[in-house]
Parts: structure tokens; sequence; C-alpha cells
């Protein structure tokens, strides 16, 4: 995605319901600008916005960022969920 469909994005607004799906997409776009902490923030909206399967995507994503930041009890609290484990919250802390 380039960085003027990115600016698109950005230039939206309220999405309403469609918050998550609108942050998946930015997230996706900033990782591949290497832009990681900016895409691990919108990727975290869009898991905690979207129901499985979709919010899987996202989750993988969060925990191949933790891995990246060697932040290993997160990256396996973030890939536990991509798989579809029910993690307690008061043992989650998957942020990015």
């Amino acid at each position: 995605m380039s960085k003027d469909e990115l600016e698109r994005l950005e230039g939206l607004g309220d999405q309403g319901p469609y918050e998550a799906a609108v942050a998946m997409l930015r997230g996706k776009a900033l990782w591949l600008q290497e832009r990681f902490d900016g895409a691990a923030e919108n990727l975290r909206v869009a898991a905690d916005g979207l129901k499985a399967p979709q919010s899987r995507q996202a989750w993988l994503a969060i925990s191949l960022y933790h891995r990246h930041r060697h932040d290993v009890d997160n990256a396996v609290d973030a890939l536990s969920r991509a798989r579809g484990a029910k993690i307690p919250p008061q043992r989650s802390q998957s942020r990015p």
C-alpha cells in the first residue's frame, strides 16, 4: 500500500462500525512501511474489534511484532489468541 493510500485511510474521519477493518488495513500498510509501533497499535484495535477468524490475522501480526522486540511473554499471549485461546484479562499484557 502506498503512502497516498495510507493518507486516504487517515482522511476517512469517523469509520463507525468499520473502525476495526480500517485499523487492520492501516496496520498492514504501516507494517509494509516498517513503521512497526504504529502498525501494532492499529492491529491491536483491529484484533479487539474484529471477531474470529478475522481477528486471528491481527493477533498473529501482533505476536510477530512482540517477537521482533524480544518480548516473549506478549508474543506467546498474542499467538495463543491467534490460535483461538481465551487469555484471562489479568494475564493478558499484549499491548503494543
